[in-house]
């Protein structure tokens, strides 16, 4: 059965158009929202999706072409409109995924990450549905929930399951299956740094973290710093940054 497009209202004259329906169902308020995630609100649609998991209206069994359910919920997001939310894109997954995070619902957002995560390596022919690609992107940290929750669900069922059920955090569950180190505050440089897990790091997520360290120290500790580094690069760098860096007095005032 061919899908109907639903093509945009039919433009009345030069300055009129037909106005949008409101939505009336929380399946129509979540289908808006992939449509339109940067227009949309979270708790609208925190609680509508809530609504459409809690009464497992995601089946959609008067809806579905010859009447067929969809097998879980992920199905239901990745499927077209009307007959599913139309999920697509990563801004859409990523309001999904916040909003289902705020009301606790990890379960079927492992759903929706099973069929929407690339997979590692060369990208594959479209296996969820006809012509549907995955297009989102999980974070290789250790400790991204994506990724942990990925883990969990086939290797872990029943950390998985005290995961879902609100008996403890994500990152909880993954100490508690070994796929997370905990730093034990007596090994933490400084009472803070983590050293042994940052060395874990790609060396692109590492360059990240230190320099989002270098910026949030002083002006005072970065030139100690950068003095260090004039051994091998030079001298005066220090001086050079310190120069650059140093607030300067205003105009109006000198």
């Amino acid at each position: 059965m061919t899908i109907p497009f639903l093509g945009k209202f039919r433009q009345r004259d030069c300055s009129e158009q037909r106005p949008k329906t409101p939505a009336t169902t929380s399946i129509e308020i979540a289908q808006r929202a992939m449509a339109d995630p940067s227009g949309a609100g979270l708790a609208p649609l925190a609680a509508a999706l809530q609504d459409i998991v809690e009464h497992e209206a995601w089946r959609r069994d008067t809806a579905v072409p010859s009447g067929a359910l969809f097998p879980s919920f992920g199905e239901f997001a990745i499927a077209e409109v009307p007959y599913g939310l139309g999920l697509t894109s990563t801004p859409a997954a990523r309001l999904l995924r916040h909003a289902l995070f705020e009301v606790g619902l990890l379960g079927p957002w492992t759903e929706v990450l099973e069929l929407i995560a690339r997979k590692p390596g060369r990208p594959e022919k479209p296996a969820n549905r006809e012509g549907f690609v995955r297009f989102y992107t999980v974070l290789t940290s250790t400790t991204s929930r994506d990724r942990l929750l990925l883990k969990l669900k086939p290797d872990h069922p029943e950390i998985f399951r005290k995961v879902c059920e609100g008996a403890c955090t994500v990152r909880e569950a993954g100490i508690e299956a070994g796929l997370v180190v905990a730093a034990k505050r007596d090994t933490l440089r400084f009472g803070v740094c983590d050293l042994e897990g940052a060395k874990r790091l790609s060396d692109k997520a590492l360059a990240k973290l230190v320099g989002e360290v270098f910026g949030a120290a002083t002006l005072n500790a970065q030139c100690t710093f950068i003095k260090g580094l004039e051994v091998h690069l030079g001298p005066d760098l220090a001086r050079h940054w310190r120069a650059r860096h140093s607030p300067q007095p205003d105009d109006a005032a000198a």
